[in-house]
């Protein structure tokens, strides 16, 4: 019988999370170069990293629902979603009715 152990669940989960914040990091500089022109690699890393666990704190868990809500953390700032100047945000992002695609869409055409 096959074991997996909890550790080398982690150590897979973990490869997975780093593999995937390398694919958003690259669509980025490629797609979106214009909105991280100005910053460093370790501010666009903490900001993807960031955005990501946001992201899945507002149930929003599909790659592409991750990939936009990242986009939007670089066009509106990565507090968007507590900032009061887009207190809408919050409302959407907070609202157990709208499903992950409404959600973003929402986000999208708020911004």
């Amino acid at each position: 019988m096959l074991v997996i152990r909890e550790k080398q669940i982690n150590s897979v989960v973990k490869e997975r999370q780093t593999q995937f914040k390398k694919k958003v990091n690259t669509y980025i500089q490629k797609e979106h170069r214009n909105l991280i022109d100005k910053m460093s690699q370790t501010e666009i890393d903490v900001q993807i990293h960031s955005g990501i666990k946001k992201a899945l704190s507002y149930d929003i868990s599909s790659e592409t629902g991750i990939v936009s809500f990242i986009l939007l953390t670089f066009i509106a700032g990565l507090d968007f979603d507590i900032n009061p100047h887009y207190g809408w945000a919050q409302k959407i992002l907070t609202n157990d009715h709208y499903s992950e695609n409404e959600k973003i869409e929402k986000l999208i055409h708020s911004i």
